[in-house]
């Protein structure tokens, strides 16, 4: 499930004057741009009403390896990484604690993303 939106979405098209040479040079004729979604952040209220499992990071780690593995599907890596407020891997050390809220369906219903 993408965090993206459709309304999220700006398609771009040859007509457009600021774009016209960089799609012109590589021979295409759409480019699509995603605006960065702005959510709430993850209080200790709601971190605390998730069932979660613990997990000690460790190096090699990424939240796509226990996103697949925690759900079975790497593109949910950002529940994760949202959940724990740690944008991306540069933000985690070994040694630090990483809860994977469990089932994610509950994450995503706080997108509206309904279930999978």
């Amino acid at each position: 499930m993408s965090r993206y939106r459709s309304h999220n979405v700006l398609v771009t098209t040859l007509e457009s004057d600021i774009y016209h040479d960089f799609l012109d040079e590589r021979g295409l004729k759409v480019l699509t741009h995603h605006r960065t979604p702005i959510w709430t952040p993850m209080t200790d209220e709601m971190r605390n009403s998730f069932n979660k499992a613990a997990r000690t990071w460790r190096l090699g780690d990424r939240f796509w390896k226990l996103a697949n593995e925690f759900y079975g599907d790497s593109s949910l890596w950002w529940c994760i990484a949202w959940f724990n407020g740690k944008p991306t891997e540069a933000h985690m050390k070994a040694g630090d604690t990483v809860l994977i809220p469990v089932p994610v369906e509950e994450v995503l219903s706080l997108f509206n993303f309904g279930s999978r």
